[in-house]
């Protein structure tokens, strides 16, 4: 009768090590786009990566300032003057006879809008689970970052240092940035 060989005990450093290496893979991609996503949406309050873009519009004629802000929808829009057949605001014009508003928006290229809609997610979007999960792998791969050395090595320790600097460095940015 032919014995089964004993399968040796997985230990718990090894499981978590190689779920560190397998989650770790799987979030390359992810973090390459939300970094990229994340440096774009740093220069938000510029024109940087964005490119303008022109825009034709038929509404109905003769609307007053208050109507034309919720029918063009655009954000921070100023009026800069009115007569009698026309309304001019900071990115274009509507025409009261015909109804007609034409205007200029500086805008992200189709992919880094899509990009910034992803990083950008709120929780009424189904995004935010996709967002929530990388969330929480990005904290597995942080914490069991300390299973990849025994507890007593130097670089296990080095972790621990290089560590609680980051905790430091993130609490005073918090601390003191305006």
């Amino acid at each position: 009768m032919e014995q089964k060989e004993a399968k040796p005990k997985r230990s718990v450093q090894k499981i978590i090590r190689q779920l560190h290496r397998d989650i770790g893979f799987l979030t390359v991609g992810i973090t390459i786009v939300f970094s990229i996503s994340g440096i774009v949406l740093i220069y938000r309050d510029t024109d940087v990566f964005r490119i303008e873009k022109t825009y034709t519009q038929q509404l109905k004629p003769n609307l007053g300032k208050s109507e034309l802000r919720e029918q063009l929808d655009i954000r921070h829009l100023r009026f800069e003057d009115e007569t009698d057949n026309l309304i001019t605001f900071e990115q274009g014009a509507y025409n009261k006879l015909n109804g007609q508003a034409q205007y200029k928006l500086m805008e992200y290229p189709y992919i880094i809008g899509k990009l910034n809609f992803m990083h950008k997610a709120i929780s009424r979007e189904v995004m935010h689970w996709f967002a929530t999960v990388y969330g929480i792998l990005l904290m597995f791969l942080a914490i069991s970052s300390f299973w990849m050395y025994k507890p007593n090595s130097r670089l296990f320790k080095r972790g621990i240092v290089l560590s609680s600097i980051g905790i430091v460095i993130a609490v005073l940015l918090f601390m003191f940035w305006r």
